[in-house]
């Protein structure tokens, strides 16, 4: 008896024992993961704030309002507030380009460029929310800046200095991260990217498991009952192609669904989230309150983008479909279209805590009434916040903007599932973020990795190369699967066949319903062929280097504004459905400074490649830039970017370039070779035939006749 007692109390050390091991080896295994990326965080971070303090030591002042880096001797003034957060409007005077230099959700150091009261100016981090031509909107906090709102009858009075900065929290929030999941509290999708960094050769195994929280059995008939209910609440009816993946995808603890230009994959995330909500989830495991094991657990989604831009695009499509979707963050930053939908929006709606916030401010009653409301006013929507933070069916936030739902109580928000969109464009260490705060056990990652990837500011080969690099690619190159969305339903057929062939393996066809595809070019350029493509040869050594950096090529400006210009005298296509996209930003402010001179060409929308991600119009014009001597082309061989590049046009594309340089790079090659083969290839003198031309703007050629009809008075200038 005695023997058998000390049998099994061996038995059970040797269990411990075991356990305890594997839990060491694991807790190891994390600790390397986490390291790794914190070390790379450390270095980008101070490789950062080095080369800002190096710029602002020895660049002029000149130089570093030009770059972007800083703006002087401006004026501030009280705006407005959004939701407690105070909004200053800043003014530069003289200045014509702040639009080219700054965008929404820029963090920005504003500095009294002198004391108020005797004291020290206080630099203040704020937030840019909105940007004109010579003025830009920060938000600042719940405060005003000191003196602010004391000088704000004597205008121009509050000079200051904006400077952009290494901001602390993103460093902060992934740091936090990683620590959690040092300590194995970040939840089992967390875990497994680790163990997926660690043993990448069982990756697919791994990931094809089903996450703890189904019942494997017919689950691919659940997940299609519960599509169904979601499409049956909104008007999207998906593609095959669009149902398939999103079976395959909630069938898999980690996933990748592959979305190329014009497949959808922000609605097909959307419409994934929906599907979610209508799928029951079993009880989990480790519970010893039996009342809460027979619990079924609610599903609820973490839906997350690397950018505030982007978050906000997920929201307006979440919403569209009828999912309850709330946004987590702070207002200023959130798109005018949804900040009704954000946590804080939403809770200072409450009647309650209007009631209160108008007793706080009654002049009518006492000090001691007023600050009791003020009080309570505060207390009521913390209160608000928490339960909404808690009991939302779905959150939707940035990677990073996640970290703030463990504000409100770290043990008791939970997400089973976290979906990324534009998975492509997030780094490892931000999706660890989300995971994290979401302690969640599956995770689904939308995007294209042969489209942009993550931004990054640092030069720095071994940086670009592992943070630079987002973890869906990371993912596909140790062999987890993917699901490639097939049907898109933005290009004509002549468009998408050379990006179909090229960056995705002929897999994407356009939609057999998508009629709303327009397949004739717009009249007033001679098109080489019948196809609404061509490519424009400019240039011998025309690019120009500036003085502070940047390129700009004057030809490719003044052949496309000739371009732009008898497309609009065409009569077929207005400005505003024109786009001029390039990779430099010098050149994109030539090209507005051009463009914004003429009435007729005032409309088109210009940016670089990076700015056009996930938009499209009717035309696009690209202009390469590139053309000097040394066949240099720098990030022109990016391929992502030229992917990019010519898969925003619903209509038309254009490309201006210099084929002598262009051609040194195979992909470019590829496609000026696939442009030759089909026709598609001109000289900018071919320009100047005006008998392509369509010189009255109200007459269309007729359908039978690609010129002009014999009955028209310009006829006889066409033979």
């Amino acid at each position: 008896m005695k023997s058998t007692t000390a049998q099994s109390l061996l038995v059970l050390l040797l269990i411990q024992c075991c356990s305890s091991l594997v839990h060491l080896a694991s807790s190891r295994n994390y600790d390397a993961y986490a390291l790794h990326w914190e070390s790379l965080l450390l270095e980008e971070h101070r490789e950062n704030v080095d080369e800002l303090k190096l710029r602002r030591k020895n660049w002029s002042r000149s130089r570093l309002e030009a770059s972007g880096m800083s703006i002087f001797n401006a004026a501030a003034e009280p705006d407005t507030e959004v939701f407690g957060d105070k909004i200053v409007r800043i003014y530069k005077h003289g200045e014509t380009r702040l639009r080219d230099r700054f965008t929404r959700g820029d963090v920005l150091v504003l500095t009294p460029e002198i004391g108020i009261g005797g004291r020290d100016p206080i630099p203040r981090e704020s937030l840019v929310v909105d940007v004109g031509k010579d003025w830009i909107s920060l938000g600042v906090g719940p405060s005003w800046p000191l003196g602010l709102w004391e000088l704000r009858r004597q205008a121009g009075a509050y000079i200051v200095r904006l400077d952009r900065t290494a901001p602390q929290a993103p460093l902060k929030a992934q740091r936090g991260a990683l620590g959690r999941l040092r300590k194995g509290e970040a939840g089992e999708a967390a875990a497994l990217m680790a163990k997926l960094f660690e043993d990448p050769a069982n990756a697919e195994i791994m990931s094809s498991q089903v996450a703890s929280h189904y019942n494997s059995k017919d689950l691919d008939k659940k997940i299609m009952r519960a599509m169904e209910q979601a499409i049956v609440a909104t008007s999207f009816e998906p593609n095959q192609s669009q149902k398939d993946a999103i079976t395959w995808a909630l069938q898999r603890q980690l996933a990748l669904i592959r979305g190329p230009p014009g497949t959808g994959k922000t609605r097909v995330a959307a419409l994934l989230v929906s599907t979610v909500l209508r799928l029951a989830m079993q009880p989990q495991p480790g519970n010893d309150d039996e009342m809460e094991k027979n619990h079924i657990e609610k599903p609820r989604v973490l839906a997350v983008t690397h950018s505030n831009g982007a978050a906000d695009v997920l929201l307006e499509a979440l919403l569209q479909m009828n999912v309850p979707a709330v946004r987590s963050g702070r207002p200023a930053s959130v798109s005018p279209n949804v900040q009704h939908r954000t946590i804080v929006a939403m809770s200072e709606k409450m009647p309650e805590v209007i009631r209160l916030r108008q007793q706080a401010t009654d002049t009518s009653l006492d000090d001691q009434t007023r600050s009791s409301a003020l009080f309570d006013a505060k207390r009521y929507v913390s209160d608000i916040q928490e339960i909404i933070t808690k009991s939302a069916p779905v959150i939707v936030t940035s990677c990073i903007g996640a970290q703030k739902l463990l504000e409100s109580d770290e043990s008791g928000v939970t997400f089973p599932i976290v979906i990324l969109d534009e998975a492509a464009q997030t780094t490892e260490p931000a999706l660890i973020c989300a995971l994290s705060a979401a302690k969640a056990r599956q995770v689904i990652l939308v995007g294209d990795t042969r489209q942009l990837p993550p931004t990054v500011t640092t030069q720095n080969p071994e940086l670009r190369n592992t943070i630079g690099i987002s973890p869906m690619a990371r993912l596909e190159n140790i062999g987890v699967d993917k699901f490639t969305l097939q049907e898109q339903y933005r290009m004509p057929p002549a468009l998408l066949e050379h990006p179909s062939k090229y960056f995705y393996e002929g897999q994407v066809k356009c939609a057999k319903e998508g009629g709303q595809i327009e397949n004739t070019p717009p009249y007033g350029f001679p098109w080489p062929s019948s196809q609404p493509l061509a490519f424009v040869q400019v240039g011998n050594d025309s690019e120009v280097a500036h003085n502070f950096g940047g390129k700009t090529n004057p030809a490719e400006v003044e052949v496309i504004t000739k371009i732009i210009s008898d497309l609009v005298k065409g009569g077929d296509i207005e400005a505003k459905n024109i786009a001029v996209i390039s990779p430099y930003s010098k050149q994109v402010q030539l090209f507005r400074t051009e463009l914004s001179a003429s009435r007729a060409t005032d409309g088109v929308k210009v940016g670089t490649v990076d700015s056009f991600q996930g938009q499209e119009t009717d035309l696009v014009i690209f202009s390469a830039v590139r053309s000097n001597l040394t066949k240099e082309l720098g990030f022109l061989r990016d391929s992502r970017r030229l992917n990019v590049a010519i898969t925003r046009a619903r209509r038309a594309l254009i490309i201006v370039g210099d084929q002598s340089v262009l051609r040194t790079c195979r992909h470019w090659k590829a496609l000026l070779e696939s442009c030759t083969i089909r026709g598609c290839s001109m000289d900018a003198k071919d320009l100047s035939d005006e008998k392509f031309l369509i010189l009255n703007e109200g007459e269309k050629p007729s359908a039978s006749d690609p010129l002009l009809d014999e009955s028209d008075e310009f006829y006889g200038l066409f033979g």
